[in-house]
C-alpha cells in the first residue's frame, strides 16, 4: 500500500473510533488535517502497523500534544 492510502486508511481507522459518531468520541470534534498530524506523528515511531497500538498513540498524541478530551465528544 503506498503511504497516500496508508494515511487515507489510517485516518478513517481513527475517525471510526475518535469521531463524533465513534466508539470513543473525543471533543472538540478532530478535525482531518489533526488526524493527519497524529498518523505522521506515529508513522516516526518504530513499528508501525496501522493497528490498535498505533491508533492509540495516535489517541495520545490528539490528546496531549493537540489539547483534545477523551471520552468527552
Amino acid at each position: 500500500m503506498n503511504k497516500d492510502k496508508e494515511m487515507i486508511h489510517f485516518c478513517r481507522y481513527l475517525w471510526d473510533y475518535y469521531g463524533p459518531q465513534g466508539l470513543y468520541p473525543i471533543s472538540p470534534t478532530v478535525c482531518t488535517m489533526h488526524l493527519h498530524a497524529a498518523w505522521m506523528h506515529v508513522l516516526q515511531l518504530d513499528g508501525f502497523c496501522g493497528d490498535t497500538i498505533d491508533r492509540e498513540r495516535a489517541r495520545d498524541y490528539l490528546v496531549d500534544q493537540l489539547g483534545y478530551q477523551w471520552g468527552q465528544a
